[in-house]
């Protein structure tokens, strides 16, 4: 049990009682713990960084000992209606409160430590961030921008341990609209120079600190499919920029156009060019993909098929691309006269983008006399609600 924790038990007891507990001016700690708060305060007053931890650390060991001391002895006080015991109990946790290190004694203490070398100094500012609530460097990020009849003002704050990662935010992970801001390229001590990266990971400062987000007119185009990322800055508003064409990775691939990341507003897959408007547009690639595979049956391999047996089949679909499939059709035909696709057509729910599942339930029936070895093959077409299609065809044999 912590002395900075509330005690519930103090609660209901002070609730039962129903009395107003005069407040003591005498000190109701033991002495060797009044002796340890002294040695904390004139380690402080020396700026001897590890003496005070050190002495704080013993201070803080008395005291869990004393607290829990005293909340019993508040317990028996109560069962016995000894409003005396009650309140020495009382005071005693209240001098044990003020041994805590106060903001003032923080904030000389945070003074040494900064004075430190490093490893030192982080491992002893995470420990004050420890111990004391007085401690709590915030980093706010300060995104405020504003142009021709137009202001936006925004900040974000976070507070952290010392030396604790941060990833700033970049352009991927906003979603303003670029026509006005322009894009996110880096922050700033100030709000005119750029210090670190969009993106880049820092630590958690000693101190409270404010960094500026630095932004400029461009035109972006990224696409994590094909790797493309083109990028052209200082832009003026009207200009014609020339858009250009990712390569998809294999055939699956149908590229479905540009997404400006902010807006939602498209250019088509045949858009050649782009007019800017504003402070420029952030564009993502969109892309349909889905790959068919894994023909399987149920309770029979598919090298070994049984004749004159209706069998049920299935095939995996995954979308590889940035957009969803919605409402695939998928059908199973063969060009083989030795086998029947008896449901060649199903419906499946749509999936969304790097998602998989499974088409299954089509049946077949591979016609009685068909000698054991023969191969067989099976075509899988699926088309989504727009009409993009995907064909794959698979083998299988006969027992």
């Amino acid at each position: 049990m912590h002395i900075n924790q509330s005690s519930s038990i103090i609660k209901r007891l002070v609730a039962c009682l129903g009395i107003l507990l005069v407040s003591v001016s005498l000190v109701f700690a033991s002495a060797q713990s009044e002796q340890l708060h002294q040695n904390v305060t004139q380690a402080l007053s020396a700026g001897d960084v590890a003496t005070t931890i050190k002495a704080y650390e013993d201070l803080q060991n008395q005291m869990e000992k004393e607290y829990s001391n005293a909340v019993q002895d508040m317990a028996k006080a109560y069962e016995k209606r000894d409003r005396k015991g009650y309140d020495e109990a009382y005071a005693t946790l209240n001098t044990l409160a003020s041994y805590r290190l106060d903001k003032e004694q923080t904030d000389s203490l945070l003074k040494a430590i900064l004075a430190e070398e490093e490893p030192q100094r982080t491992a002893d500012a995470q420990w004050l961030y420890r111990n004391s609530k007085y401690y709590r460097p915030t980093l706010s990020l300060d995104y405020s921008t504003k142009g021709d009849g137009y202001s936006y003002s925004y900040s974000q704050q976070q507070t952290l341990m010392p030396g604790s990662e941060i990833t700033l935010p970049d352009a991927d992970a906003l979603r303003f609209n670029t026509s006005r801001t322009g894009q996110l390229v880096g922050w700033g001590l100030t709000p005119d120079s750029v210090a670190y990266q969009a993106g880049e990971t820092i630590t958690m400062p000693f101190t409270s600190q404010t960094l500026y987000a630095q932004w400029q007119s461009a035109v972006t185009f990224s696409d994590p499919v094909s790797g493309m990322d083109v990028a052209m800055a200082d832009v003026e508003d009207g200009a014609n920029i020339a858009v250009p064409v990712p390569t998809a990775p294999d055939g699956s691939y149908i590229f479905m156009g540009w997404r400006e990341r902010s807006t939602g507003k498209t250019l088509a897959s045949d858009a050649s060019n782009y007019t800017v408007v504003g402070k420029g547009a952030a564009f993502q690639a969109m892309w349909k993909s889905l790959m068919i595979s894994d023909l399987y049956t149920e309770h029979y391999s598919v090298s070994a098929l049984p004749v004159n047996t209706q069998l049920t089949v299935g095939f995996t679909l995954k979308s590889q691309g940035t957009e969803p499939l919605r409402n695939i059709t998928v059908t199973l035909s063969s060009d083989s006269p030795n086998l029947t696709v008896l449901n060649p057509t199903i419906t499946y729910r749509g999936l969304s983008a790097d998602d998989s599942g499974v088409a299954s339930g089509f049946r077949i029936l591979i016609h009685n006399g068909v000698q054991g070895g023969t191969q067989l093959p099976l075509t899988v077409t699926a088309t989504d609600s727009a009409g993009n299609s995907w064909s794959q065809t698979f083998t299988c044999t006969v027992k």
